[in-house]
């Protein structure tokens, strides 16, 4: 179980946090928090949490240093945003396709709960295109970190910051965000609008258009793989 008003007591801004390491053979466990930091807390000191462990260690990883790991993660995002349906799973520019098609076609016209369907997808969009264009969230923008570490990828990794600003900058005041919003296919998104067929026309070619920038990262990045 969890209760997520425990907090470690000398780090009162975190409210939840992830092991993404150990060292000292498991006396000291690295953990990560919201803010994208990365604390180092004594396995013999108390902390004030729960924790869940989810699974069993599955296999023997082999250590990289901070700078590789975003270097190889690239190949990883290609392939997710390359990867091929299946069993009724979309990625990349398709899966922004494939919702647009559905926004049309009326999936969302009379579902109960929106934000279990619509609005996950719609999270997903803003969150990204929030913490990857280089000026809201500099912090946690993975262009940003990238090229700092390896200048080699800044040309790359300023045109994937450009393409998340053209889908939402200025936390949604601004893009592709901004226009769904006025919309009212963004958080805001209703039955009602899902039932009009000339405003849900216009969100899923919104969608189509994130959905350009998504194919148009894919492209940036492939000459880098």
């Amino acid at each position: 179980k969890t209760n997520m008003a425990d907090t470690p007591i000398d780090n009162s801004e975190m409210s939840y946090s992830l092991i993404v390491g150990y060292s000292d053979k498991g006396e000291r466990l690295h953990i990560t928090n919201p803010l994208d930091r990365i604390e180092t807390f004594e396995t013999d000191r108390y902390l004030k949490q729960d924790w869940i462990f989810i699974s069993c260690k599955q296999q023997e990883t082999i250590y990289q240093d901070y700078p590789e790991i975003l270097r190889n993660s690239l190949t990883h995002i290609y392939f997710e945003l390359n990867r091929k349906s299946e069993e009724g799973r979309y990625f990349g520019a398709s899966a922004y396709c494939r919702w647009a098609e559905d926004v049309v076609a009326g999936r969302f016209d009379k579902l109960q709960d929106l934000w279990a369907n619509y609005g996950a997808y719609f999270c997903t969009l803003a969150t990204n295109s929030w913490a990857n264009n280089g000026i809201d969230a500099p912090h946690a923008c993975f262009p940003t970190i990238l090229s700092s570490l390896h200048p080699e990828y800044k040309e790359m990794c300023d045109e994937i910051a450009k393409q998340y600003f053209a889908i939402g900058n200025n936390n949604g005041k601004g893009g592709i965000w901004h226009d769904l919003e006025m919309l009212g296919g963004a958080f805001n998104v209703s039955n009602d609008v899902m039932r009009d067929k000339a405003k849900r026309t216009k969100i899923s070619d919104k969608l189509k258009q994130a959905g350009d920038c998504m194919q148009e990262i894919s492209e940036v990045i492939k000459p880098y793989i």
